[in-house]
């Protein structure tokens, strides 16, 4: 995906690039926040959208659906607190998120972009939620341009273009 191909940029830059470098998934999934997912193939693919599917509701009239997970809501969850208190010691949330959700399984939304942000959905006693987060293992968690734009995005708020007239 780009707007001008391989052969535009040597002419204009004198730079060869290949299709993938210019506008492949790479790319987009890493630097302009494009893509969302990135698999390696289409079985993958399909296994991927079922298992978004599996935490959205069929229309916006339903609840998101509930699923047994046998993860038991009153388990005994350690290593939490070993978080540090301090704020100039970085952690990684993954490490959080994959003990307080059930069965360890986290849908992360835009893994590779942004990631002082992590978001994405799991369930706690088999309800879906969607987290959204900071990593204070990378750029302390702090929010930049990306990260903020990924976290409009993920509670699906639209950023205006341009200002209204």
């Amino acid at each position: 995906m780009f707007v001008t191909g391989p052969e535009v940029t040597k002419i204009v830059l004198g730079e060869e690039v290949t299709y993938q470098q210019l506008g492949g998934a790479e790319v987009h999934s890493t630097k302009s926040g494009v893509v969302h997912f990135v698999v390696e193939s289409e079985p993958e693919a399909f296994d991927l959208v079922r298992r978004l599917l599996s935490y959205l509701p069929p229309n916006n009239m339903h609840d998101p659906p509930y699923m047994n997970t046998n993860d038991p809501v009153e388990r005994e969850i350690s290593g939490v607190e070993g978080v540090p208190t301090d704020p100039l010691k970085g952690y990684d949330i993954h490490q959080i998120i994959y003990k307080l959700v059930d069965n360890g399984e986290f849908l992360e939304v835009h893994r590779d972009w942004a990631r002082n942000m992590v978001v994405g959905f799991a369930r706690i006693g088999g309800i879906t939620v969607g987290l959204v987060a900071n990593n204070p293992s990378v750029l302390g968690g702090s929010i930049d341009i990306h990260a903020a734009i990924r976290q409009l995005g993920s509670l699906g708020s639209a950023m205006p273009l341009t200002s209204p007239s």
